[in-house]
């Protein structure tokens, strides 16, 4: 497809030295290949990338997304985490806002299903005004939602658990394929969270910035956490609880806590986004209310059973969802 001298397709492999040139110079970033790869070669459900190249080869323009299982209403929907859309300024003029706007518009038709490609329920992202202002031209992006992190002091001391509980650490497929099908009920409209995600999600990323922890009881996993440390802060990037105790859930703060000090760390901090029941225990446990400083929530929908305003106000959200974390 083309488009005043720009032509539109997808990704193809060998593509991706050119993207990671142009992703360099765009958000001044190095990216390792093997990171790349992670994040669009290896995920369970694929991704999508639309490319536009001009008239001497070049790439101008990227959108891309990484397809996830999702659930909404507690039936399987497909979305999609909209990621790395990027333009470089001097290749992407053009009328009517040039190849980045027909880049854009070109991947949202396909999300829909335009062409025979495969359609996703709907579209989440965290845009940077730029791209914001971009998509609301069009009519596609309404107003972002407003994003709180909660956060608290690491533990001060080393905890101690009561017999009730056992404290796990490190990636376990049985154990979170089982809780996410016992938990399952409490995320009606959520990415699926079973071993197949944290898998590729944390466990697989080049790096080993994660430590995956979870708390049992009487045999079974209950609770089932991630904590991404190295800075002051660290990051407590997924959560999944099957509600029985708010007993369970405390041991398991207290572990991530302890965790997070031994790391280094003096504060904890994560997103809880549609799940008030496990907001209240943290909201017990000391953790505070603060605003989320940079990113924000935008979303498009496709499918007729999903509203934006549904979106942005009960799929479950955790700084897993998003690629910033």
């Amino acid at each position: 497809m083309s488009d005043h001298g720009f032509s539109l397709r997808a990704y193809a492999p060998g593509d991706e030295s050119a993207i990671q040139r142009a992703f360099a110079e765009v958000f001044r970033s190095e990216r390792s290949l093997a990171e790349w790869r992670w994040k669009f070669l290896e995920p369970p459900r694929g991704s999508r990338i639309l490319l536009a190249f001009d008239g001497d080869g070049e790439l101008a323009c990227q959108y891309a997304a990484i397809t996830v299982d999702a659930v909404w209403g507690g039936e399987p929907m497909p979305a999609a985490q909209i990621v790395d859309v990027f333009s470089r300024r001097r290749r992407a003029l053009g009328p009517r806002g040039g190849p980045f706007q027909s880049t854009m518009e070109r991947f949202l038709a396909e999300c829909a299903g335009a062409d025979g490609a495969a359609p996703v329920g709907f579209v989440y992202g965290f845009p940077g005004e730029r791209h914001q202002r971009a998509g609301a031209v069009t009519g596609h992006y309404f107003e972002p939602a407003a994003l709180v992190r909660l956060q608290r002091a690491s533990a001060p001391g080393r905890s101690r658990f009561p017999a009730r509980s056992w404290i796990s650490e490190g990636f376990d497929a049985h154990a979170a394929d089982r809780l996410w099908r016992r938990s399952r009920d409490r995320y009606p409209c959520a990415t699926v969270r079973d071993a197949a995600w944290f898998r590729w999600r944390y466990e697989r990323r080049p790096g080993g910035r994660y430590v995956q922890i979870g708390v049992r009881r009487a045999g079974e996993t209950r609770a089932w956490a991630v904590l991404a440390s190295g800075g002051e802060v660290a990051h407590w990037v997924d959560l999944v609880w099957d509600g029985e105790r708010p007993a369970d859930l405390a041991d398991l703060v207290a572990a991530v806590s302890e965790r997070a000090r031994d790391r280094g760390a003096t504060a904890v901090d994560l997103w809880l986004r549609g799940d008030g029941e496990a907001a209240s225990v943290l909201l017990s446990e000391g953790f505070a209310q603060v605003p989320e400083p940079v990113l924000r929530l935008s979303a498009i929908a496709f499918d007729r059973r999903v509203t934006v305003p549904q979106v942005l106000g009960s799929f479950y959200l955790t700084m897993g969802d998003s690629d910033h974390f």
